[in-house]
């Protein structure tokens, strides 16, 4: 039987009343933001239309990575001039990527226009419902209303992280789809399809394969197959057109040297900041991302090994363990916390309900709040909105956006990891009165 998760009636009219606003708000700010020139032409919807240009140049013959390359040097050359001039946006993907694109240029730009809006906004809907699905039943009840607003997670509207409309949304709804089905039937071939088509245009997404490891059973094998097949796909394009892949190797040069930008994951911040003390950091950035790679999937490896099989904290290790390969990326930006905001929101407020409940000497208490199973409607929705309001004003008036979106993605991630030594906790606990049970009632 079916139980409905609100609580009270016409609830349905308020939720759709809160997307109107929400929707009617984001297109008075977008309007007005591109209108008033608060951002130039190059961020609100940046890389969306450096897409369309690259596929308009296609059209006419020319070459994506050179008339890329002629962009930074021509900024290079006069950011001394113009220095809060911000660095121009450029098509910077491997050459396979521009073969795909490339069957897409004999549709009218007003075609891809509204074709790459409608998969966008359906991607974005996706990954609410990915998250949404990773709820309880007790936290779908507060959760139902506030999916709207996460748009407005610090980072994605103010800096434009969503708005930007990058590729990795897409891509990122695409690998969740297929990880919600691997979760419900142990069948990760779709996730694995989605994470190879992925690493044609941002090869470290590759490093998402790790969730079937840590929350799939004997994935071993056909991730090893699927990470050697993804590296062997980018290597592949130097022999196919090894001119492409020359030019995309010196334009990859001088976006990092143009932007600085790798990030605000650890290795990306480690990486800045040798940088502003004058090392050059193109080679130390890939080394520096493998050490982090390998630390932090070492954690992820232990704690997984008895939550991923105990069916009582299967779902909330997901959650955890979805928001820890996340960090796995060398190169964490928004669009990698856009994907985990959900997993994020019910870590915090799950770790909240279990520290408020300490007191009690039961650990049933305990477990309840940790697996999203406590719940207390009224007590969420106002540690959101705390949260919520505490989190965009810091991130508004910090000097340092990456600093501030670092600090805010390492607290989750420590609240992860604490909140899985619990569950692993309990699941030890289990495990022993299984066994203590079965000895004194053998039959």
């Amino acid at each position: 039987m079916r139980t409905s998760v609100g609580y009270f009636p016409g609830h349905r009219f308020v939720i759709a009343l809160i997307w109107l606003a929400t929707i009617a708000f984001i297109g008075w700010w977008s309007a007005s933001e591109f209108s008033s020139g608060a951002y130039d032409g190059d961020a609100l919807g940046g890389d969306a239309k450096n897409y369309l240009v690259a596929i308009d140049s296609m059209r006419q013959g020319g070459d994506v990575y050179r008339e890329g390359m002629a962009t930074l040097r021509n900024y290079l050359a006069t950011a001394g001039v113009n220095a809060s001039r911000r660095a121009p946006l450029v098509y910077w993907y491997p050459p396979l990527s521009l073969h795909i694109f490339k069957y897409l240029a004999p549709l009218r730009d007003s075609t891809l226009d509204y074709l790459y809006a409608a998969v966008f906004t359906l991607s974005w809907l996706i990954l609410l419902k990915v998250g949404y699905s990773l709820a309880s039943v007790q936290e779908r009840k507060w959760l139902q209303f506030l999916l709207p607003l996460c748009v407005f997670f610090p980072g994605l509207l103010a800096d434009l992280g969503v708005f930007a409309l990058n590729i990795a949304i897409i891509l990122y709804a695409l690998i969740l789809l297929g990880a919600q089905r691997g979760w419900r039937h142990n069948r990760w071939f779709w996730f694995y399809l989605a994470v190879f088509f992925a690493a044609i245009f941002k090869p470290y997404m590759l490093t998402l394969l790790a969730l079937p490891l840590l929350t799939g059973r004997r994935q071993w094998r056909p991730a090893i197959f699927a990470a050697i097949s993804g590296l062997a796909l980018f290597a592949l394009q130097a022999w196919l057109w090894p001119q492409q892949m020359e030019e995309f190797r010196q334009l990859y040069q001088l976006v990092q040297t143009s932007t600085h930008d790798f990030g605000y994951g650890p290795s990306g911040l480690f990486c800045q900041y040798l940088w502003r003390h004058g090392v050059q950091t193109g080679s130390i950035f890939p080394g520096c991302g493998l050490v982090w790679i390998t630390a932090l999937f070492a954690a992820l490896s232990f704690l997984s090994l008895r939550l991923k099989e105990n069916p009582e904290l299967r779902d909330s290790w997901r959650a955890i363990a979805l928001i820890g390969v996340i960090c796995l990326s060398p190169r964490v930006t928004a669009c990698e916390t856009s994907a985990v905001m959900i997993p994020m929101l019910l870590v915090c407020l799950r770790a909240a309900a279990c520290f408020v409940r300490q007191a009690r000497p039961e650990e049933g208490a305990a477990l309840a709040a940790l697996t999203g199973k406590s719940g207390g409607t009224s007590r969420s929705l106002a540690v959101f909105l705390g949260l919520f309001v505490a989190l965009n004003l810091l991130n508004s008036l910090a000097p340092a956006w990456f600093t501030t979106e670092f600090y805010t993605l390492a607290a989750v991630l420590v609240v992860a990891l604490v909140s899985a030594l619990r569950l692993r906790h309990f699941a030890q606990l289990s495990t022993s009165r299984a066994n203590l049970h079965a000895n004194l009632c053998p039959n």
